[in-house]
């Protein structure tokens, strides 16, 4: 077995599971999941979709090398300091409407495209240490314009970012988008 398909089936606990260290793949979206500690010796895994669920706390979750895609969408996440991505490759990370209110990364991270939108963010300097294609989070009030020039992605997508607040952005080699949260 290689990949798990558990979407929509009111699932509360999967930590039976644990010892299924060769998946590849899991979807287990839409389910009643509050923990995901038994995912963290699947090495193997490449695509983990988890979101629409009531999951609190990611400590200790993915530290496989393969990882190419990450949604914990829609769930209760306070903070993300316990997702280690050592992907090599770009990775696709979806953590919108979660209740993170700052991104702890380590140096280097290279997303295709990280979504943080929905959340509560306080703290900018998360882009300093990441690079790629796509990002986008909420306007805050601290963000700093001077972070948006030394930013190394394609395009920044700014959610519920009010028009009386203009991010100026010179000498960028991406486009920055201001939008509504009905718009990302």
């Amino acid at each position: 077995m290689k990949y798990l398909y558990l979407d929509n089936n009111n699932i509360s606990d999967l930590s039976g599971l644990a010892n299924c260290k060769n998946i590849i793949g899991i979807s287990a979206s839409f389910n009643k999941l509050t923990s995901v500690e038994w995912l963290s010796e699947w090495n193997a895994l490449q695509t983990v979709l988890l979101s629409n669920n009531s999951i609190e706390s990611a400590s200790g979750f993915i530290k496989s090398e393969k990882l190419i895609c990450l949604d914990l969408s829609n769930n209760k996440l306070t903070k993300i300091d316990g997702i280690v991505f050592e992907a090599d490759g770009y990775i696709e990370v979806n953590l919108s409407n979660n209740a993170i209110t700052s991104v702890t990364l380590p140096n280097n991270c290279h997303f295709s495209k990280l979504a943080l939108h929905g959340n509560p963010l306080t703290d900018d300097s998360f882009l300093n240490k990441t690079k790629g294609s796509d990002v986008s989070f909420n306007f805050f009030n601290e963000l700093n314009p001077k972070i948006l020039e030394t930013a190394e992605f394609y395009n920044i997508y700014i959610a519920d970012c009010p028009t009386d607040r203009r991010v100026e952005v010179e000498q960028a080699s991406y486009k920055v988008t201001l939008t509504t949260a009905n718009e990302i």
